[in-house]
């Protein structure tokens, strides 16, 4: 199985997506800082509403803006390594490999959900840790108090994000996989983030976690249909 791994991911060069990560993360960056000087660009608001004042407000910002982010992220590598790969040519090269497609099929999926965790959790660090390195310095919320036990208190969630991220792409590819479509694969990306997000905007962590226990539950069943549907391909083309 490692070998496939290798293998598709030589066949992929992950350059691109590397400037992706890169670009993403910066963004998610600059609107962290955005998000903690809202309360400084309109004060009326935070007298109303005192919870944007705190680093709890843009952690969580930071959260649902990685989410969506890193779901859609997960999507397109999925729809690089599998919905492309499954359809005309693509397929045809893939029925030549002298192993199990199910294999060559469950090879792809694990680079992906691996390239993606990888990806995820590596800018939702960098993000963290520069934001709370310039809070350290010279910081912008004015009215919390900055530790660094704040970092601590962010790893559960940073490991959430990256394993929601990747159910979303999970879901989305099994919904692009049915008509081949790319993008079906990102709409549904966007649709099913969105949806997390609403959940987790309604403060509930166990009905979140609850969900996405669920719908692990359930992909992991619709993925093996799907390994069994791919390894029956070659006689459907």
């Amino acid at each position: 199985m490692m070998q496939l791994i290798k293998l598709e991911y030589k066949r992929n060069p992950i350059h691109s997506y590397i400037v992706s990560f890169v670009i993403l993360s910066i963004v998610i960056l600059g609107l962290s800082y955005f998000f903690a000087l809202v309360s400084h660009i309109k004060p009326e608001e935070a007298k109303v509403n005192a919870a944007i004042t705190t680093y709890a407000y843009v952690f969580n910002m930071i959260n649902l803006i990685s989410l969506v982010s890193f779901s859609v992220f997960s999507s397109v590598l999925f729809s690089k390594y599998i919905i492309e790969e499954y359809k005309g040519d693509s397929f045809f090269l893939l029925s030549l490999y002298p192993v199990s497609r199910k294999k060559v099929f469950f090879s792809k999926v694990i680079l992906c959900v691996t390239l993606t965790l990888l990806f995820s959790i590596t800018s939702q660090l960098f993000v963290y840790l520069f934001f709370m390195l310039t809070e350290s310095i010279m910081p912008i919320m004015e009215n919390d108090v900055f530790t660094w036990q704040l970092l601590i208190s962010v790893l559960p969630n940073i490991t959430l994000v990256a394993l929601q991220a990747v159910l979303v792409g999970l879901i989305a590819m099994r919904i692009g996989f049915i008509n081949r479509s790319l993008p079906t694969t990102i709409i549904s990306s966007v649709i099913i983030s969105i949806i997390f997000c609403n959940i987790v905007t309604i403060g509930n962590a166990t009905i979140l976690n609850f969900v996405t226990i669920i719908f692990y539950i359930i992909i992991l069943f619709t993925i093996i249909k799907q390994s069994e549907q791919v390894d029956g391909m070659e006689l459907k083309e």
